[in-house]
């Protein structure tokens, strides 16, 4: 049977198994970013009550699809009874999909095929993915995913020259660059949990309260600090000041590639010096 044979190639690895979910990882192209690594996934295991992080992983011949995702019980629902095995699945906060070897398109197939039946064995009725805009791994799911634009993301290109890149933002972010530079808006970077890694704390928070932001977007102290512990290379913590006091903030994740501003937050009265335009400059 034809899909027993490719069930028979697809493993599911679990977080008591992340040495073999890295060695695949550092097989493919792409694995090497953070939103596939197994600590991102800890993290979010963390975050998410009742929720259990996987990766998915279909050899054939030698080729690699690797997927990790979060299998996410549906009990916690009213309707749902509170024995029930039901789940969905979904990607950790940020970027998802697979990374892989090929650009086979029937192999891409057949690793559908194995993880649908897969879906079936195990109760997960559906599956969310929000794919990676610059690796474009949304074609290994174009078999049987409904795809569709959500929002735009921008991406710059850091190799070109400072002014380059500098001449090519919008006129209303170079202007607030200059008043933040009138303002004497001081920047700082640590790797990692440094010294002012308190401040970012406060000020995330703060931004999630002020805004009202729904529990699941509201990741506390814990989350970030495991994804701090956790990922290799460590993220980047980029830090606004003004007059002495930090007023705005990011968390940075990184490969040996691409950078991606994550998590931040400005204090609502430091908005007229523009201290976040400082700190995405920076």
């Amino acid at each position: 049977d034809r899909n027993e044979a490719a069930l028979n190639r697809l493993w599911i690895l679990t977080l008591d198994e992340t040495d073999r979910w890295r060695e695949a990882l550092e097989r493919v192209p792409g694995g090497d970013e953070p939103y596939f690594q197994p600590g991102f996934y800890d993290a979010a295991v963390r975050h998410q009550p009742d929720t259990q992080a996987e990766c998915a992983v279909f050899e054939e011949q030698g080729e690699l699809v690797v997927y990790p995702y979060l299998r996410r019980r549906l009990r916690a629902l009213p309707f749902v009874p509170q024995d029930s095995d039901a789940c969905d699945i979904t990607g950790a906060y940020g970027y998802n999909g697979a990374v892989t070897t090929t650009q086979d398109h029937a192999l891409w197939g057949r690793f559908r095929t194995a993880f649908a039946d897969h879906c079936k064995q195990t109760h997960a009725l559906t599956e969310f993915v929000r794919f990676h805009p610059l690796l474009g791994n949304a074609a290994v799911f174009a078999s049987d995913c409904a795809i569709e634009v959500q929002n735009q993301n921008v991406a710059l290109d850091l190799r070109r020259p400072l002014e380059e890149i500098r001449a090519r933002y919008a006129h209303s972010c170079r202007k607030n660059i200059k008043r933040a530079e009138r303002e004497h808006v001081q920047t700082i970077v640590e790797e990692g949990i440094g010294p002012t890694f308190e401040a970012f704390l406060r000020i995330y928070q703060d931004t999630m309260t002020r805004v009202s932001a729904e529990a699941a977007y509201d990741f506390g102290g814990a989350y970030v600090e495991t994804l701090a512990e956790r990922l290799v290379p460590k993220p980047l913590f980029v830090y606004a000041t003004y007059r002495g006091r930090v007023v705005s903030c990011e968390m940075a994740l990184r490969s040996r590639r691409i950078i991606y501003s994550y998590l931040g937050g400005t204090e609502a009265a430091a908005y007229p010096v523009s201290p976040n335009n400082a700190l995405k400059d920076a």
